[in-house]
């Protein structure tokens, strides 16, 4: 199975379900979360019973980009009012 899952984290297995890795068992329960979470979307998204659009992956790698850039700039905020929180304390 190693083999075959090579540098892919997660691995469908026929009559069996999946399977999942990460460096820590917690990496590995979200690369399983949200596998689970993109196909509730897919089902959902097939109960409609209309055509699906989907987005080139030139899309997709753009809206992952700003996503990512989003979730860094609240962290950066985040982080940087613990820091200056903390210092306050210590004035």
């Amino acid at each position: 199975m190693a083999a075959c899952i090579g540098n892919n984290r997660s691995m469908l297995l026929a009559n069996h379900g999946i399977l999942t890795t990460g460096q820590t068992v917690a990496q590995a329960f979200d690369e399983l979360y949200y596998f689970e979470k993109a196909c509730e979307t897919y089902i959902t998204a097939l109960s409609t019973s209309k055509e699906l659009k989907i987005v080139t992956p030139e899309i997709a790698e753009k809206t992952f980009r700003k996503v990512l850039f989003s979730l860094l700039l609240v962290l950066g905020v985040y982080l940087l009012v613990v820091k200056l929180s903390h210092y306050a304390n210590h004035i």
